[in-house]
């Protein structure tokens, strides 16, 4: 309603309508009072509700950073625990590499030594096919005298033919002697004579023919000796070649096992260099871990101060919205209040303003943290990711010493076949050579046997001459008989003739025993030759089987030394093994780390945000204690 009544002259309205003016006024400034009053209580609300958020942001930003703090500090130890994994695995590789290098060194002896075996069981191999040879050759000579014995039984029947019809002629001169009465008186005795001669000679061939029938037998025995010898001499020569081709099966053995140790060598090789890329590695995580953590102790502490600020905040923004709480029920607005709540906002936004300042810190130690952990992170990546070659570089040792050992187990069951095979040749070898010793000691009393015959073979050729001289008589008694000798002379002529055929005879059958004693001289020569060479043999064998023995023993140590060094590998990898999960683990906790770390920035931004929003409120706190101020 306006108002009607005009002011007076003074230019004052009139009392009731100055009351009314009044009481509008009180009631203006009673709203505006109001609404200041709103304002701040408003904003001491929003104060309140933004320190909340900033107590329960704080709260998980100290929680984030604690877990942080707690992440990096154990991937530190684990990084630790990993170096010192590091450490006693490089150890007992560089020991591994050192018997590696040994057992090369053992293995290279052993391929000369086997080499040497080769070439002397091939030496050996060709001696033996020489000496079978030879024997072998010796079945010529025995041949040859099986046929000289054959015509000698001819020639001696022939003798003892000449010798029948001789003593048959000796008969019919006695008839004839005793005919010529007187007259055959001398002729009686000439055939007496004959009939002695011939006794004698038909009692020496029976010996030669006895004789013969021993040498026969024994030539039969001997026959069948050499072909048994023949036959033990081509076995051992199989059984030689045999034997070389399992030294040359074990020679390969060898060669592949000094190839195989020195690809072992170059894996042991690389595992070592791939233990340095992991020491480096986790030398890497380590540094960062221990710079996380100091960082991320550092947040949790500021944090904590932050909290602490905070509370001091909170008790300022509280004392505010008391302030603001006894205004709205005030009647009026005193001076000193709307002071002291300017002082109040003024105390808050330098505290806001000191916290705002605090929290920068905070961000950028955050900032540190996560490039520290992103730092912490790839190198967590990379020693995972070199801890999986170097248990791949494990894995190949393992294989490796697996097939080192499975070879050299191959070759010392080789060389065991190979000993066996040798002690046999050497027990074949003794027999061969009790064969051709029993050989040459049949061929000496088949000596002895020519030699009685020989002796014989004189008398009986002694006889014959006698007999032919007594011929010779019998045409003197003929002569002398005149009519009455005539058929002496017959008989003598005849006994003439009978003993030149059996000189003839004789003379056959002495170059018959000449020739076999020939064959004699051939055939001792050979067989004492392949006794020689056997003895040789023999000797060679001992050496051949020493050699092995001693080669045996290399063998043995080696396959020792590869069980030592499996076991070794086996070891090294169960501990990388272990070393690839740890290093699992930290990349693991990395990951973690940088989520939690994301989580904590999240939650400073969240201060920030609220930090921003009390700011806001706070100016809205001092414009309206400035308006209060001006009540």
């Amino acid at each position: 309603m306006k108002d009607i009544l005009p002011p007076d002259e003074g230019g004052h309205k009139p009392p009731n309508i100055r009351a009314k003016l009044s009481q509008q006024k009180q009631s203006r400034t009673s709203a505006k009072k109001q609404a200041l009053v709103e304002r701040l209580a408003s904003a001491s609300e929003e104060v309140a509700a933004s320190i909340t958020e900033i107590a329960s942001a704080t709260e998980q930003a100290k929680r984030s950073a604690e877990t942080v703090a707690s992440a990096a500090e154990e991937a530190a130890r684990s990084a630790d625990e990993n170096r010192k994994a590091i450490g006693e695995v490089e150890k007992l590789v560089k020991s591994g590499l050192e018997e590696i290098d040994s057992l090369n060194s053992l293995s290279l002896d052993l391929r000369d030594r086997t080499e040497n075996l080769k070439d002397t069981v091939s030496k050996l191999g060709k001696s033996m096919l020489d000496t079978a040879e030879r024997i072998e050759s010796v079945t010529d000579s025995v041949q040859v005298i099986e046929g000289i014995s054959t015509d000698i039984e001819k020639i001696t029947d022939s003798i003892l033919r000449v010798a029948d019809r001789i003593n048959l002629l000796a008969l019919n001169a006695a008839i004839e002697a005793a005919k010529a009465g007187e007259h055959g008186k001398g002729f009686s005795v000439v055939a007496e004579e004959v009939r002695i001669m011939t006794e004698a000679s038909e009692k020496s061939t029976g010996k030669i023919q006895d004789l013969l029938g021993v040498i026969v037998e024994n030539i039969k025995k001997l026959v069948e000796q050499i072909v048994k010898l023949v036959e033990e001499g081509k076995a051992q020569v199989e059984s030689m070649n045999q034997i070389v081709e399992e030294f040359g099966n074990i020679s390969s053995m060898i060669n592949d096992l000094v190839l195989t140790v020195e690809d072992f060598i170059s894996l042991y090789r690389e595992e070592l260099r791939s233990l340095e890329e992991v020491k480096s590695s986790s030398e890497q995580v380590a540094s960062a871990a221990a710079e996380q953590s100091s960082a991320a102790e550092e947040i949790s502490r500021s944090v904590g101060e932050l909290a602490t600020a905070m509370d001091e905040i909170n008790a300022a923004a509280e004392e505010v919205r008391r302030m603001a709480m006894e205004l709205k029920d005030a009647p009026a607005i005193e001076d000193k209040a709307a002071e002291q709540v300017a002082a109040a906002a003024e105390e808050l936004s330098a505290s806001v303003e000191e916290f705002s300042g605090s929290i920068e810190q905070v961000k950028q130690a955050v900032d540190q943290l996560s490039a520290a952990a992103e730092e912490q992170a790839r190198a967590a990546e990379g020693m995972f990711s070199l801890a999986k070659e170097l248990k791949t570089s494990s894995e190949n040792v393992v294989k490796s010493a697996e097939k080192s050992l499975e070879s050299v187990s191959s070759a010392l069951e080789a060389y065991k076949q190979g000993k066996s095979s040798l002690n046999r040749a050497f027990t074949n070898l003794q027999k061969l050579k009790e064969g051709l010793d029993g050989t040459l000691d049949g061929l000496r009393e088949l000596r002895k046997t020519t030699s009685s015959m020989n002796r014989i073979i004189g008398k009986l050729e002694l006889i014959m001459v006698q007999t032919n001289m007594l011929s010779v008589n019998g045409f003197i008694e003929a002569a002398r008989s005149g009519e009455f000798g005539k058929g002496f002379e017959v008989v003598s002529s005849d006994i003439k003739n009978l003993a030149t055929e059996g000189t003839e005879n004789i003379d056959s059958l002495q170059d018959s025993l000449t020739s076999i004693d020939e064959q004699f001289d051939v055939f001792n020569a050979q067989i004492t030759i392949a006794s020689s060479e056997t003895t040789i043999d023999i000797n060679t064998t001992t050496g051949t089987l020493s050699m092995l023995e001693e080669a045996l023993g290399v063998a043995q140590n080696i396959y020792s030394g590869f069980e030592n060094t499996e076991k070794g590998a086996k070891d090294i990898l169960g501990r990388v093994d272990m070393m690839v999960s740890s290093s699992e683990q930290i990349a693991t906790a990395a990951e973690e780390s940088a989520r939690t770390i994301n989580e904590l920035s999240q939650a400073i931004g969240q201060i920030e945000q609220a930090v921003r929003q009390i700011a806001q409120a706070i100016d809205e706190l001092a414009a309206v204690a400035d308006e209060l101020q001006a009540f």
